[in-house]
């Protein structure tokens, strides 16, 4: 026969065991909305071509809709001023998703969302030969490295004496030509597009970071974009303030500070051990 305190135990067993369960099983489903969430924001999405009944004609992507409105991901933050922009529906003739659209990712502005100007342009071949794009990433690369000893050359200057300047004001002058003369390289690397009002807008190819034409993408190329997306999540650094690009710096200093942290607790929780079970 079983004692009534022995099932009030057993009882306060069970709430326990519900409690940790709902407490796991809470845990799982917040982080399963963060990943699938995040996740599903760099799978490439469709852009659309909307004509009110005004003869305005807007392009970008749709972010959010509404029984009565939809928010539109208008993009060109540098020529509209902002990045989204609502709609009624009553005011929209029709929404349409033109394969010649193309969304490109730049490295400051965000997203651009247009059409190429010209489609004899020289540097519209940029858009299908790698070899356009690796001459703009030498020559970017270049640049950097140049700004970089200029500015250890500055640094360095700041801390001689008069007498002694001499050869580094030489360098500085040096690299500052060097400069100048990879910027002219880089302003001839350019690209003219169209936006939807009619408005041409030329983007220099060293600030693209990816373009691509979503509404002509199957199945394949949309995994594969979803997947270089999702890379350079893990391995690049961010960017447009921290909204753009990638996360590695945050996951490599969390790794260090669980690594270092554990280094330095792992000793103080040995001894620690061995006190409370010898001598306490």
């Amino acid at each position: 026969m079983v004692s009534s305190q022995g099932s009030v135990g057993e009882v306060w067993v069970w709430a326990t065991a519900a409690s940790l369960a709902l407490l796991v099983l809470l845990t799982v489903g917040f982080f399963a909305i963060i990943v699938i969430n995040g996740l599903s924001a760099l799978w490439p999405k469709d852009v659309a071509q909307l004509v009110t009944r005004h003869g305005q004609v807007w392009i970008g992507e749709i972010h959010r809709r509404q029984p009565e409105r939809l928010q539109l991901k208008v993009g060109n933050r540098d020529l509209y001023g902002f990045d989204f922009k609502w709609f009624e529906v009553t005011d929209i003739i029709s929404i349409d998703y033109p394969d010649d659209i193309y969304a490109i990712e730049r490295s400051e502005y965000g997203n651009f969302y247009g059409r190429l100007a010209d489609e004899s342009h020289r540097y519209a071949s940029f858009f299908y030969e790698q070899h356009l794009r690796d001459e703009v990433d030498n020559l970017q690369t270049e640049l950097d490295r140049l700004y970089d000893k200029l500015g250890e050359a500055n640094n360095l200057i700041d801390r001689l004496i008069p007498q002694d300047q001499q050869p580094y004001l030489d360098k500085i002058a040096s690299y500052n030509q060097q400069i100048a003369s990879y910027e002219r390289q880089l302003a001839g690397y350019r690209l003219p597009l169209v936006i939807a009002d009619g408005r041409q807008k030329v983007l220099p190819l060293a600030t693209i970071v990816r373009f691509y034409q979503p509404n002509d993408m199957g199945l394949v190329a949309k995994t594969g974009h979803y997947f270089s997306k999702l890379v350079e999540l893990l391995t690049d650094d961010p960017r447009e303030a921290n909204t753009e690009g990638g996360i590695f710096p945050a996951i490599f200093g969390t790794v260090l500070l669980v690594f270092v942290m554990s280094i330095t607790s792992f000793p103080f929780g040995v001894i620690a051990g061995i006190y409370l079970g010898v001598y306490a």
